[in-house]
């Protein structure tokens, strides 16, 4: 049985999430920063005589799932995901598994890899100017990412500068850019942050500049200030190539993710 949660139920589902939180991040993170604050979130919880067993999240038109439990009871999670209709789902590779045979007609499913980034060698970028961005900056930066096909299947631009507004202004996590004749032409940030963790997503180059040095500038940046600031910090990944480079540079795969997402939002 699913439980909403209060704001008593706060410290002792964060004490679960935390034991493992390479696959919950998102969810450990949103609920350290909002609690039950966040009027675009929601979160649900199960539990037995041994304590918290499952936790459900739901973040504007997306779900985050976590359970340390071999098997999960599916039906009642997807009649969750058509009750709150759920675009996207992220879990740990096990739940989405777990969760495709259910869901396969609405959504379909992608995977990839957690990686702990503690290392970046470096390129010698000082000359190329990385600024952080501020709101004024948010729906330029959406109309970037969701030029990109790969974010197309997750967000509309009015999704994703929704969500992108709502962490700036909780300072849940911060955009970095670079600019060309004023206009924003490579972004990357951290989707999401607390005292000590921290997420790297969203880097994106505008194809027009792709053969430039802008992208590992601002990986390079993110991963050296972040260390810098003492914050363990996390990508997710699902290209094997950029995986491997970042293996050779010393940081280490700590997990695997997956992905559901309606079938609607592939081109």
């Amino acid at each position: 049985m699913l439980h909403e949660m209060k704001s008593t139920d706060v410290a002792r589902i964060l004490e679960y999430l935390r034991k493992d939180i390479e696959n919950c991040i998102y969810l450990y993170i949103d609920i350290w920063k909002y609690g039950v604050a966040n009027s675009h979130m929601k979160v649900w919880f199960q539990e037995d005589e041994e304590g918290v067993n499952l936790v459900i999240m739901k973040y504007h038109s997306s779900f985050q799932i976590y359970s340390h439990l071999d098997k999960l009871d599916t039906d009642m999670i997807y009649k969750q995901m058509k009750e709150n209709d759920i675009t996207m789902v992220s879990a740990k590779r096990e739940i989405i598994e777990q969760l495709e045979p259910v869901s396969r007609e609405e959504y379909f499913s992608t995977f990839g890899e957690i990686l702990r980034l503690t290392n970046f060698h470096s390129f010698q970028c000082e000359d190329i100017c990385i600024e952080e961005a501020t709101e004024e900056d948010a729906y330029e930066i959406a109309e970037l990412i969701c030029s990109d096909e790969y974010y197309q299947d997750s967000y509309t631009v009015s999704e994703f500068y929704e969500q992108l507004l709502d962490r700036m202004k909780t300072k849940m996590g911060r955009s970095f850019i670079i600019r060309d004749n004023g206009k924003i032409v490579a972004h990357n940030s951290t989707s999401a942050e607390t005292d000590d963790v921290a997420v790297a997503a969203m880097l994106l180059v505008k194809k027009e500049y792709r053969n430039t040095m802008y992208g590992i500038a601002l990986e390079e940046f993110i991963v050296k200030k972040l260390n810098k600031e003492g914050k363990k910090l996390f990508g997710f990944s699902t290209n094997k190539k950029r995986r491997k480079q970042f293996e050779l540079m010393g940081n280490k795969v700590v997990a695997t993710y997956g992905k559901l997402i309606k079938n609607e939002r592939r081109l």
